[in-house]
């Protein structure tokens, strides 16, 4: 079955089953189906513009990445990239690099209110890792949970848009970071009290996790 074949197929599902498909994706589909079925779930595919990805690189290499902040940390970041993994290391060329490279740059031209900070690497670079190097769709994908998704996450206080973990001032990661304390105060107050006593902040081991979901 080709893959346009299996896109089509899945959501259809998904338009007749939004609730079951939620449910199983985050049991863990097979890995044939794993990367279609997050753009269905994320909406990526109506988010994608023929031609855009082109044109943000375009834009991008009008700068001079040296003088360029935001362009400038992402080239140092891509050597702290999982450097462990295959994709990404020195023995098979980097090839996740040069195109971990790109998708993170055309997201800095895309969204200039957030552009770009530590934590995007990862999850991107987790994206390209997942979908075989496929950087037009990786950014498509982190653009379309960096935005309001109703498909997902939404509650009374978040739109399921996760750009303020990574905006200045990290909003969203603070919002989530008191939310979190707050939980930990009322379900386990021993161990927050233990952690009180020895100055331990919840920003000190949430943020690794949360501003990276955790990969």
């Amino acid at each position: 079955m080709t893959l346009n074949r299996i896109s089509k197929n899945l959501q259809e599902y998904y338009d007749a089953h939004p609730r079951i498909f939620r449910r199983r994706v985050c049991k863990g589909p097979p890995p044939e189906y794993r990367w279609v079925s997050w753009k269905i779930l994320t909406g990526a595919f109506q988010a994608e513009v023929p031609g855009a990805y082109e044109e943000l690189l375009e834009q991008a290499d009008k700068f001079n990445d040296e003088h360029h902040v935001i362009l400038n940390q992402i080239d140092l970041d891509l050597n702290r990239t999982y450097p462990w993994h295959p994709f990404y290391s020195e023995k098979y060329g980097r090839i996740g690099q040069s195109v971990l490279r790109k998708a993170c740059r055309a997201y800095a031209m895309h969204t200039p209110e957030v552009g770009y900070t530590q934590s995007i690497n990862f999850v991107m670079g987790f994206f390209l890792i997942i979908n075989g190097g496929r950087d037009e769709e990786a950014f498509w994908l982190f653009n379309a949970i960096s935005r309001q998704n109703h498909n997902y996450g939404q509650t009374e206080n978040f739109d399921g848009g996760l750009s303020e973990f990574y905006c200045d001032n990290f909003p969203l990661y603070c919002q989530f970071a008191y939310q979190f304390e707050t939980l930990m105060g009322q379900k386990l107050p021993r161990l927050k009290l233990h952690f009180d006593e020895l100055f331990f902040s919840t920003e000190i081991y949430l943020q690794i996790w949360y501003m990276t979901i955790f990969t």
